[in-house]
């Protein structure tokens, strides 16, 4: 095994990884991402922040053409609850390979891609960002649909309140809700008698 570089980050560092240094030997590069490193990326990001630093290896060596990146990604993270809107601890711990190549001519208006294409990633100016690699899988690495437990009952639709928190004093209506509508035109309308 090749070197082991280490990196504690807390802040935006620029965490770029020169490809043109990758040989076939396996070069480790081992991260820690400080609970501040992370900034959401908007109002609708799943995840809202770290409860424990997140680890990130990454093993990068050179196979033929292609630069091949394997790596893991462990942390506890605070994300979302789909349902019920409240904040819980969600563990990952991913491992994951890609393929790299830097052969893509990137000023060509369009490129035909072969099968071989569709699982490498295409890097421009043979340099990696490991920001955006950690960042990408920690986003793969959460389910589509974040719950804070298979049983959350989710937001009443009347009041919104968190129904995992109790019951509320609202009245739901049944059935479909574009029946409603009819269902008032029929109180409304006068009895035939």
């Amino acid at each position: 095994m090749g070197l082991i570089y280490r990196f504690m980050v807390s802040g935006m560092d620029d965490l770029i990884i020169h490809l043109s240094e990758i040989t076939a030997e396996i070069k480790t590069y081992r991260f820690i991402m400080q609970k501040e490193w992370w900034i959401p990326s908007g109002k609708d990001d799943p995840v809202l922040s770290f409860l424990s630093p997140v680890n990130a290896i990454f093993k990068l060596y050179r196979a033929g053409e292609r630069l091949v990146l394997e790596g893991k990604v462990k942390g506890t993270l605070e994300i979302l609850c789909d349902r019920c809107l409240s904040s819980y601890s969600f563990d990952i711990d991913s491992d994951f390979r890609i393929f790299l190549s830097t052969e893509l001519l990137f000023d060509e208006p369009e490129i035909e891609l072969h099968s071989d294409d569709m699982d490498t990633d295409f890097v421009k100016d043979n340099q990696l960002n490991a920001e955006d690699v950690i960042r990408e899988q920690i986003y793969l690495s959460i389910p589509y649909k974040c719950l804070c437990s298979e049983e959350c009952k989710g937001l009443c639709p009347s009041c919104g309140k968190n129904l995992n928190t109790g019951d509320c004093n609202c009245t739901i209506e049944s059935g479909h809700p574009g029946f409603m509508i009819l269902k008032g035109l029929r109180n409304s309308l006068p009895s035939r008698g």
